[in-house]
Formats: structure tokens, C-alpha cells, sequence
């Protein structure tokens, strides 16, 4: 299903109107994928996915970090 979004600061968003651009849309914001990014939404919720993605985040990074004491092929591990 075609979803998308556009995130983005007020400084930004302002130079987009200031074109004439003053908004973006997939499929003219289709009804159908519209309620499934809310349901996603809403499961994303329900679930703490974001919760777990962090969690899991962190575990992954501290390993890569070990790893890169003994492996120097690893030149930076990065994320948030």
C-alpha cells in the first residue's frame, strides 16, 4: 500500500510554501492507506514497538562496541 510522510522543521516546511509546494501526498492521500498507517499506528502503540526498537538499539550498539576492542576493521559504531 502506497503510504508515505513528510517530517520535517518549520523553517524548512516555510520555504517549501514560499515555492508553491504546499503539500505532499501519495495517491492523493487514499482512504484505504490512510486507515492502515493509523492501524499501524495504533499497533506500533499497543506493542511499545519504539519501546523494543530502542531496547534492542542499545543491546546491538554495546556489542559492536566489544567487538570493535578486538576487531579493527570496525572503525566507528554509531546510532541513537
Amino acid at each position: 500500500m502506497p503510504l508515505a510522510a513528510v517530517i520535517t522543521t518549520r523553517r524548512i516546511s516555510d520555504a517549501f510554501e514560499a515555492m508553491g509546494v504546499e503539500y505532499f501526498n501519495t495517491f492523493g492521500g487514499n482512504p484505504v492507506c490512510s486507515a492502515a498507517g493509523l492501524a499501524m499506528l495504533d499497533t506500533m502503540e499497543a506493542q511499545s514497538l519504539q519501546q523494543n526498537a530502542v531496547h534492542v538499539g542499545g543491546y546491538v550498539q554495546d556489542r559492536f562496541r566489544e567487538l570493535k576492542k578486538d576487531l579493527s576493521i570496525i572503525g566507528d559504531v554509531r546510532g541513537s
